[in-house]
């Protein structure tokens, strides 16, 4: 006789279901509107607040999460964080009252070669899972216990929940050890976790994130015309109208250099902001780039070049902007549509980080913040 008995299904397809939609990648920029770089996170409230690294955010000046259903969501304030333990918590900009999917923080751990997951988006690739095994549990100098894991986590990955085989959270992933294979690490949490985390460290040492959330508004826009050149932000501030570009050298001449420089007092026929309703225009004040070609830096080919040029004061916020600077023009800026919400332009993004981002020290021994 044969007797057919229920299936219990996948288990790790159950636990993904499960857990999948509370996680959500991490967007930072800097002060200049520029990518610094990516992480990973989850949900722990269904108002919308998240958990992620304290690297993650730090030296940012703004940052977005993405959810796996596609929406963004700017992150709105840091509710308490540890650079020691490398754990922040923070809360996103949610007007419309929506309600994430969570996870739960557990007090046990996993025994040593029990079975674990990671869900994250290392190297920006959303919704990543990995697993493995406990290898052990360790007291590290800088980030107290921490979980020695073989599921594997690269760049991208930090802030990416650390689950046991119920979908619980008990670490979370921070960093790895170059030299060796699978040696990756995770700061393990408590269901009490944030009672040991500053309310103030990060802005201490973050002082101008969201500091003027109204006013600094992320373009991130290319002209017309060609790519070198993006206006990653405006800024209007109290002595000054700015805006942030960032420039990559694409032009192949004899030398493979270029000079970039941005004249004073050319009017129309230098760099400028019209305001489209009014028709009124705004000129140049000053740069941090120099106003002649005699006492430019040199730019080399691929090379970045990030400045700002100031405008005067503007009290009337104008709606719709156009930028034009010789044969760069960037028309019909609407900026009360970035104002509303942030718009990531993923492959823009991926592009920018990837050109601004420093090579890793080679020392085989040392500990990398993922």
């Amino acid at each position: 006789m044969v007797v057919l008995l229920p299936s219990c299904g996948n288990p790790t397809k159950r636990l993904i279901t499960k857990v999948e939609p509370a996680t959500f990648v991490v967007y930072t920029y800097d002060e200049y509107g520029s990518p610094v770089g990516s992480g990973s996170g989850f949900f722990i409230e269904k108002s919308g607040v998240g958990v992620t690294n304290f690297h993650v955010l730090d030296q940012s000046v703004k940052a977005a999460i993405k959810t796996t259903d596609g929406s963004l969501y700017e992150i709105d304030s840091v509710l308490c964080s540890s650079s020691k333990k490398d754990v922040l918590v923070f809360r996103v900009k949610n007007d419309k009252r929506a309600e994430f999917k969570t996870v739960k923080i557990t007090n046990k751990t996993p025994e040593k070669g029990n079975q674990i997951y990671c869900i994250g988006a290392p190297m920006g690739m959303e919704s990543s899972l990995s697993e493995g095994i406990i290898s052990s549990y360790r007291d590290d100098n800088k980030y107290g216990k921490v979980a020695q894991i073989t599921a594997p986590i690269s760049s991208g990955s930090s802030g990416s929940p650390i689950l046991d085989s119920d979908g619980k959270v008990f670490a979370i992933a921070a960093f790895k050890r170059r030299g060796g294979e699978n040696l990756n690490f995770g700061v393990v949490l408590n269901e009490d976790f944030q009672n040991e985390l500053d309310k103030k460290e990060f802005y201490k040492k973050n002082r101008k994130f969201n500091s003027e959330k109204s006013d600094f508004i992320l373009l991130n826009v290319m002209p017309e015309r060609g790519s070198e050149l993006i206006l990653n932000a405006i800024e209007f501030g109290k002595t000054s109208t700015s805006l942030y570009f960032t420039f990559t050298n694409m032009h192949l001449n004899s030398s493979g250099e270029y000079y970039l420089w941005c004249e004073l007092n050319e009017k129309d026929n230098g760099l400028y902001m019209e305001d489209v309703e009014s028709g009124k225009k705004y000129y140049v004040t000053s740069s941090t780039l120099s106003s002649n070609k005699k006492d430019s830096e040199a730019i080399s080919l691929a090379g970045i070049k990030q400045f700002k040029v100031d405008l005067p004061v503007i009290k009337n916020k104008p709606s719709s902007i156009n930028v034009v600077w010789d044969d760069w023009t960037f028309s019909d800026i609407n900026l009360d549509d970035y104002r509303e919400s942030l718009t990531i332009d993923e492959l823009s993004y991926k592009r920018s980080y990837a050109l601004l981002c420093t090579s890793v020290a080679s020392d085989p021994a040392t500990t990398i913040d993922m």
